[in-house]
């Protein structure tokens, strides 16, 4: 409860805060469109070979707000976040995320080649076909970069993320429901490349912490209790069985290609591979994903 509280009025206070044109240098409107294509082989995270469910997806997202020039060095960028989600063979999965996000961006010095320094702070809701899976979301972000060569740069980032979920129906008695309950944290490290004018090649690693939900069949039921210190569990409408929640660390690898089309547009091609692990069980996903930005 105490984190709801201070998620919904600390996002309210920091959009609530007034800043005029007369106390920045410049103000400009932010307008951000993409569609994403996804295919996953493991779209319900399962230990279990035989209980992966692979799926094909497309996620559209509008980014629209404001830069706020605060300083010659510093900027504020707030805005509100839409984005969708949906799924050829488990519709079910269907979402809808509003965030109202904010991020200040501080550069140490004049230069492309000056370090700087990025703070994002978000909350929302994600409103789901599945009840239990409608969710308050929080983020809170940092990340550190700066551009060592004519055409490379990289980042380190550290990101918190906390989910309040619904509450489902009992499948194992004194066992907690609220599967979609889940806090982790996570950092990464990223290397982008210049290949040409218009070609990026972006490289990320990420090591993840804390909890995550997964689903399995009724009949693994046993084993995931049997080796795992299960934080919740529910019946799951979504791919049958059961989802529970647990704790565990990932390690992921992502390799994307971006290409520009002009000055605002630009198409991505990426495959992202997640190993993860919690007391027993080990968890494997590949995510190929397709994606075309047309920013204003």
């Amino acid at each position: 409860m105490a984190l709801r509280i201070f998620k919904t009025f600390g996002i309210a206070i920091v959009f609530a805060i007034p800043i005029s044109s007369a106390q920045a240098e410049w103000v400009d409107k932010v307008a951000d469109v993409s569609i994403e294509f996804l295919a996953t082989d493991n779209l319900n995270t399962s230990a279990f070979n035989a209980d992966e469910e692979d799926d094909v997806g497309v996620i559209p997202r509008v980014s629209l707000g404001r830069f706020y020039q605060a300083t010659d060095l510093t900027r504020l960028r707030l805005t509100l976040d839409l984005s969708s989600e949906a799924y050829d063979e488990f519709d079910k999965l269907n979402s809808t995320t509003v965030m109202a996000r904010a991020v200040l961006r501080h550069k140490f010095g004049i230069g492309p080649r000056e370090p700087w320094l990025r703070v994002s702070l978000a909350g929302g809701q994600k409103f789901a076909d599945v009840d239990i899976r409608d969710s308050d979301l929080f983020e809170f972000g940092l990340r550190y970069g700066h551009r060592f060569a004519e055409r490379a740069d990289a980042s380190v980032g550290f990101r918190y993320n906390l989910r309040d979920g619904g509450t489902g129906v009992v499948a194992v008695p004194g066992i907690e429901t609220d599967v979609f309950d889940i806090s982790n944290w996570s950092v990464d490290g990223t290397l982008n490349y210049l290949l040409t004018n218009k070609s990026l090649l972006s490289m990320t690693y990420t090591f993840r912490s804390g909890e995550f939900d997964s689903a399995c069949t009724v009949g693994n039921v046993g084993i995931v209790l049997a080796n795992e210190n299960v934080k919740a569990i529910t019946l799951d409408d979504v791919f049958g069985g059961c989802v529970y929640r647990l704790e565990g660390n990932s390690n992921s690898l992502n390799a994307n290609y971006s290409y520009a089309l002009g000055r605002h547009a630009a198409f991505n091609a990426g495959f992202e591979y997640r190993n993860g692990k919690a007391d027993v069980l080990g968890y494997e996903t590949s995510i190929f994903r397709l994606s075309f930005n047309y920013s204003y």
